[in-house]
Protein backbone atom coordinates (compact mmCIF):
# COMPACT_ATOMS: atom_id res chain seq x y z
CA UNK A 1 0.00 0.00 0.00
CA UNK A 2 2.57 2.69 1.00
CA UNK A 3 4.33 1.56 -2.24
CA UNK A 4 1.12 2.48 -4.36
CA UNK A 5 0.58 6.06 -2.75
CA UNK A 6 4.43 6.58 -3.12
CA UNK A 7 3.28 5.51 -6.71
CA UNK A 8 0.75 8.24 -7.25
CA UNK A 9 2.02 10.93 -5.34
CA UNK A 10 5.09 11.01 -7.63
CA UNK A 11 2.59 10.54 -11.09
CA UNK A 12 0.37 13.81 -9.46
CA UNK A 13 3.62 15.41 -8.87
CA UNK A 14 4.20 14.30 -12.92
CA UNK A 15 1.08 15.81 -13.87
CA UNK A 16 1.51 19.06 -11.97
CA UNK A 17 4.58 19.76 -13.29
CA UNK A 18 3.33 19.11 -16.74
CA UNK A 19 -0.23 20.91 -16.56
CA UNK A 20 1.85 23.91 -14.87
CA UNK A 21 4.50 23.74 -18.31
CA UNK A 22 1.14 24.00 -20.46
CA UNK A 23 -0.14 27.11 -18.43
CA UNK A 24 3.28 28.66 -19.06
CA UNK A 25 3.15 27.92 -22.72
CA UNK A 26 -0.29 28.96 -23.13
CA UNK A 27 0.03 31.51 -21.79
CA UNK A 28 2.95 32.81 -24.15
CA UNK A 29 0.77 31.35 -27.39
CA UNK A 30 -1.87 33.10 -26.92
CA UNK A 31 -0.13 36.17 -26.52
CA UNK A 32 1.54 35.70 -30.47
CA UNK A 33 -1.99 34.95 -31.88
CA UNK A 34 -4.28 37.36 -29.25
CA UNK A 35 -2.37 39.76 -27.67
CA UNK A 36 -5.63 41.33 -26.24
CA UNK A 37 -5.21 40.70 -22.54
CA UNK A 38 -9.64 40.03 -22.18
CA UNK A 39 -9.39 37.05 -24.34
CA UNK A 40 -5.77 35.83 -23.32
CA UNK A 41 -6.73 35.53 -19.80
CA UNK A 42 -10.26 33.69 -20.65
CA UNK A 43 -8.23 31.07 -22.47
CA UNK A 44 -6.13 30.98 -19.49
CA UNK A 45 -8.96 30.53 -17.94
CA UNK A 46 -10.15 27.56 -19.80
CA UNK A 47 -6.83 26.00 -19.68
CA UNK A 48 -7.10 25.99 -15.99
CA UNK A 49 -10.67 26.07 -14.72
CA UNK A 50 -11.58 23.26 -17.53
CA UNK A 51 -8.79 21.34 -19.43
CA UNK A 52 -6.18 20.88 -16.78
CA UNK A 53 -9.22 19.65 -14.57
CA UNK A 54 -10.35 17.16 -16.65
CA UNK A 55 -7.16 16.15 -18.21
CA UNK A 56 -6.48 15.40 -14.17
CA UNK A 57 -9.40 13.65 -13.86
CA UNK A 58 -8.42 11.49 -16.57
CA UNK A 59 -4.84 10.58 -16.02
CA UNK A 60 -5.79 9.85 -12.07
CA UNK A 61 -8.58 6.76 -13.53
CA UNK A 62 -7.75 3.72 -14.73
CA UNK A 63 -9.33 4.05 -18.40
CA UNK A 64 -7.64 3.78 -21.82
CA UNK A 65 -5.63 7.07 -22.80
CA UNK A 66 -7.26 6.42 -26.33
CA UNK A 67 -10.55 6.22 -24.53
CA UNK A 68 -10.26 9.59 -22.77
CA UNK A 69 -8.72 11.56 -24.76
CA UNK A 70 -11.71 11.19 -27.43
CA UNK A 71 -14.03 12.36 -25.22
CA UNK A 72 -12.08 15.43 -23.90
CA UNK A 73 -11.97 16.02 -27.77
CA UNK A 74 -16.09 15.75 -28.06
CA UNK A 75 -16.33 17.55 -23.95
CA UNK A 76 -14.67 20.72 -24.72
CA UNK A 77 -16.36 22.26 -27.79
CA UNK A 78 -19.80 20.84 -26.18
CA UNK A 79 -19.08 22.94 -23.36
CA UNK A 80 -17.58 25.77 -25.38
CA UNK A 81 -21.03 26.05 -27.19
CA UNK A 82 -23.27 25.45 -24.45
CA UNK A 83 -21.67 27.78 -21.42
CA UNK A 84 -23.37 30.80 -23.02
CA UNK A 85 -26.60 29.39 -23.46
CA UNK A 86 -27.01 28.40 -20.48
CA UNK A 87 -25.46 31.10 -18.51
CA UNK A 88 -27.55 33.88 -20.51
CA UNK A 89 -31.16 31.20 -20.46
CA UNK A 90 -30.32 31.57 -16.38
CA UNK A 91 -30.86 35.63 -17.54
CA UNK A 92 -34.00 34.74 -19.21
CA UNK A 93 -35.41 32.89 -16.76
CA UNK A 94 -34.32 35.10 -13.80
CA UNK A 95 -36.17 38.31 -15.70
CA UNK A 96 -39.10 35.68 -16.36
CA UNK A 97 -39.65 35.01 -12.63
CA UNK A 98 -39.98 38.59 -11.42
CA UNK A 99 -42.24 39.28 -14.06
CA UNK A 100 -40.50 41.77 -16.71
CA UNK A 101 -40.11 40.88 -20.35
CA UNK A 102 -37.24 40.64 -22.15
CA UNK A 103 -36.01 43.68 -24.61
CA UNK A 104 -33.54 41.95 -26.24
CA UNK A 105 -30.97 38.62 -26.06
CA UNK A 106 -28.45 36.92 -27.72
CA UNK A 107 -27.81 33.85 -26.27
CA UNK A 108 -25.31 31.93 -28.30
CA UNK A 109 -22.62 33.88 -29.48
CA UNK A 110 -21.51 33.20 -33.38
CA UNK A 111 -18.59 31.38 -33.02
CA UNK A 112 -17.62 30.74 -36.88
CA UNK A 113 -17.46 34.79 -37.04
CA UNK A 114 -15.24 34.82 -34.06
CA UNK A 115 -17.19 35.91 -31.14
CA UNK A 116 -16.43 34.45 -27.65
CA UNK A 117 -18.24 32.95 -24.70
CA UNK A 118 -18.77 36.60 -23.65
CA UNK A 119 -20.41 37.68 -26.58
CA UNK A 120 -23.76 37.32 -25.52
CA UNK A 121 -26.12 39.10 -23.58
CA UNK A 122 -29.96 39.38 -22.09
CA UNK A 123 -31.45 42.72 -21.57
CA UNK A 124 -33.90 43.95 -20.09
CA UNK A 125 -35.92 47.37 -18.31
CA UNK A 126 -34.14 48.06 -15.65
CA UNK A 127 -35.83 47.17 -12.08
CA UNK A 128 -35.72 48.46 -8.76
CA UNK A 129 -35.26 46.42 -5.19
CA UNK A 130 -35.01 42.66 -5.21
CA UNK A 131 -36.58 42.41 -8.67
CA UNK A 132 -33.19 44.64 -10.04
CA UNK A 133 -30.84 41.88 -8.17
CA UNK A 134 -32.47 38.25 -9.11
CA UNK A 135 -31.62 38.36 -12.68
CA UNK A 136 -28.20 39.12 -12.82
CA UNK A 137 -27.82 36.79 -10.01
CA UNK A 138 -30.01 33.55 -11.51
CA UNK A 139 -27.08 32.37 -13.34
CA UNK A 140 -24.76 31.66 -10.18
CA UNK A 141 -27.96 30.37 -8.62
CA UNK A 142 -28.15 27.91 -11.44
CA UNK A 143 -24.52 27.19 -10.72
CA UNK A 144 -25.05 26.70 -7.08
CA UNK A 145 -27.82 23.87 -7.89
CA UNK A 146 -24.97 21.81 -10.51
CA UNK A 147 -22.74 22.12 -8.23
CA UNK A 148 -24.79 20.20 -5.95
CA UNK A 149 -25.48 17.86 -8.42
CA UNK A 150 -22.36 16.82 -9.97
CA UNK A 151 -21.44 16.45 -6.28
CA UNK A 152 -24.37 14.30 -5.65
CA UNK A 153 -23.41 12.11 -9.47
CA UNK A 154 -20.06 11.40 -9.09
CA UNK A 155 -19.62 11.31 -5.22
CA UNK A 156 -21.84 7.64 -5.54
CA UNK A 157 -19.55 6.44 -8.32
CA UNK A 158 -21.99 4.67 -9.90
CA UNK A 159 -21.68 5.68 -13.67
CA UNK A 160 -18.61 4.13 -14.53
CA UNK A 161 -18.43 5.18 -18.16
CA UNK A 162 -15.49 7.59 -18.88
CA UNK A 163 -17.45 9.98 -21.30
CA UNK A 164 -20.37 10.39 -19.03
CA UNK A 165 -18.03 11.18 -15.87
CA UNK A 166 -16.26 13.27 -17.73
CA UNK A 167 -19.42 15.16 -18.94
CA UNK A 168 -20.52 15.61 -15.75
CA UNK A 169 -17.69 16.84 -14.41
CA UNK A 170 -17.40 19.69 -17.07
CA UNK A 171 -21.09 20.42 -17.30
CA UNK A 172 -22.13 20.28 -13.40
CA UNK A 173 -18.55 20.86 -11.80
CA UNK A 174 -16.08 22.90 -14.28
CA UNK A 175 -18.27 25.26 -15.83
CA UNK A 176 -19.96 26.95 -13.01
CA UNK A 177 -16.55 26.58 -10.97
CA UNK A 178 -15.38 28.70 -14.22
CA UNK A 179 -18.42 30.96 -14.54
CA UNK A 180 -18.22 32.25 -11.18
CA UNK A 181 -14.26 32.48 -11.86
CA UNK A 182 -14.65 34.63 -14.74
CA UNK A 183 -17.40 36.46 -13.69
CA UNK A 184 -16.55 37.34 -10.25
CA UNK A 185 -12.76 37.25 -10.22
CA UNK A 186 -12.13 38.00 -13.29
CA UNK A 187 -15.03 40.60 -14.15
CA UNK A 188 -15.81 42.19 -10.85
CA UNK A 189 -12.48 41.81 -8.25
CA UNK A 190 -10.29 42.29 -11.43
CA UNK A 191 -12.74 44.70 -13.40
CA UNK A 192 -11.82 42.81 -16.50
CA UNK A 193 -15.85 43.50 -17.85
CA UNK A 194 -17.99 46.33 -18.22
CA UNK A 195 -21.53 45.60 -17.39
CA UNK A 196 -20.50 42.37 -15.29
CA UNK A 197 -23.15 40.96 -13.39
CA UNK A 198 -21.39 41.18 -9.71
CA UNK A 199 -20.79 44.65 -10.52
CA UNK A 200 -24.88 45.23 -11.01
CA UNK A 201 -25.21 43.58 -7.96
CA UNK A 202 -22.60 45.61 -6.10
CA UNK A 203 -24.55 48.63 -7.10
CA UNK A 204 -27.70 47.47 -5.78
CA UNK A 205 -27.38 45.99 -2.49
CA UNK A 206 -23.59 47.03 -1.86
CA UNK A 207 -20.16 45.52 -1.69
CA UNK A 208 -19.47 43.42 1.12
CA UNK A 209 -22.51 41.45 0.63
CA UNK A 210 -21.38 40.90 -3.11
CA UNK A 211 -18.01 40.01 -2.13
CA UNK A 212 -19.77 37.36 0.69
CA UNK A 213 -22.10 35.88 -2.14
CA UNK A 214 -19.12 35.40 -4.57
CA UNK A 215 -16.49 34.55 -2.56
CA UNK A 216 -18.79 31.38 -0.55
CA UNK A 217 -19.44 30.58 -4.38
CA UNK A 218 -16.06 30.49 -5.70
CA UNK A 219 -14.76 28.58 -2.61
CA UNK A 220 -17.85 26.10 -2.78
CA UNK A 221 -16.59 25.50 -6.65
CA UNK A 222 -12.92 24.97 -5.67
CA UNK A 223 -14.16 22.36 -3.17
CA UNK A 224 -16.43 20.39 -5.05
CA UNK A 225 -13.74 20.07 -8.30
CA UNK A 226 -10.91 19.44 -5.71
CA UNK A 227 -12.81 16.68 -4.05
CA UNK A 228 -14.00 15.25 -6.88
CA UNK A 229 -10.40 15.24 -8.21
CA UNK A 230 -9.22 13.51 -5.20
CA UNK A 231 -12.38 10.86 -5.09
CA UNK A 232 -11.50 9.61 -8.31
CA UNK A 233 -8.31 7.90 -8.34
CA UNK A 234 -7.17 4.11 -10.21
CA UNK A 235 -11.21 4.76 -10.76
CA UNK A 236 -13.01 2.26 -11.79
CA UNK A 237 -11.24 -0.56 -10.32
CA UNK A 238 -13.22 -2.94 -12.85
CA UNK A 239 -11.20 -1.79 -15.80
CA UNK A 240 -7.99 -3.06 -14.19
CA UNK A 241 -9.67 -6.45 -13.51
CA UNK A 242 -11.10 -6.80 -16.89
CA UNK A 243 -7.73 -5.63 -18.57
CA UNK A 244 -5.99 -8.51 -15.83
CA UNK A 245 -8.72 -10.91 -16.93
CA UNK A 246 -8.04 -10.35 -20.85
CA UNK A 247 -4.17 -10.72 -20.73
CA UNK A 248 -4.36 -14.04 -18.23
CA UNK A 249 -6.70 -15.44 -20.93
CA UNK A 250 -5.22 -14.34 -23.88
CA UNK A 251 -1.66 -16.26 -22.15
Amino acid sequence: MKEQSSERRRQDYKILVVMVFNLVAVWFLTGLVAPDTKHRLATMEITALLLIPLVILYARCNWPPKLWLASLIVLLPLWFCTYSLLHEGSHVVGVLVVGEKIVDYHLIPAFWKGEFTSDAWVSSNILEGWRGVLPGLFPYLRDFIFLIAGWIILKSKRVENCFLVGLVFVLFCLSPLFDITDNYFNGYLVQHATGNDFMGTAIKIGALETNIIGVLLLSFGLYVAVRILWLYTNFPSTVANVAGKTQTASS
